[in-house]
């Protein structure tokens, strides 16, 4: 368990997104990815299932997401892989502010199957606005890589 300052939060964010990333994956392991309020009003949790340790895709996603993240400025203040073998992660974040809890789940989980979307090039071509952020991340120059990397799912 991660040790807690005299505020009552983690005194390393990094642990307590690793022990996170554990839960979610004996706890939310059917969810490929997602978000959650984390165990303090005004923390919250994205995570995804999906190889982060093993496939170059999902680190690139949570690449993606970190760089949206800081655009909306909302903070991160951890991020850690599950302990056993690294396939669960888990990205604990505080926005300045938000209407809600239930509302801002909704936001950030929106961004995490955003981010995951345009890594793996799911739903758009070199029309999409999201095209350049792609071509980044995988490494591609032509619209006809798309169609090859779809192919391949």
């Amino acid at each position: 368990m991660y040790e807690v300052d005299t505020m009552g939060n983690p005194t390393d964010w990094s642990v307590a997104a690793t022990e996170a990333a554990d839960r979610i994956k004996a706890h939310r392991f059917d969810e490929h990815n997602g978000a959650a309020c984390f165990w303090k009003r005004g923390v919250f949790v994205a995570f995804g299932n999906d190889g982060y340790a093993q496939d170059e895709t999902s680190r690139g996603a949570v690449d993606l997401l970190r760089q949206r993240l800081d655009d909306l400025q909302i903070t991160e203040l951890g991020f850690g892989i599950d302990s056993s073998d690294g396939y669960t992660w888990a990205m604990l974040v505080q926005p300045e502010e938000f209407l809600s809890e239930d509302a801002f789940v909704e936001e950030l989980a929106a961004l995490v199957t955003e981010a995951r979307r345009i890594s793996k090039g799911i739903g758009f071509d070199a029309k999409d606005p999201h095209w350049e952020a792609y071509k980044q991340v995988q490494g591609l120059s032509e619209p006809m890589d798309v169609l090859a990397a779809s192919d391949e799912e």
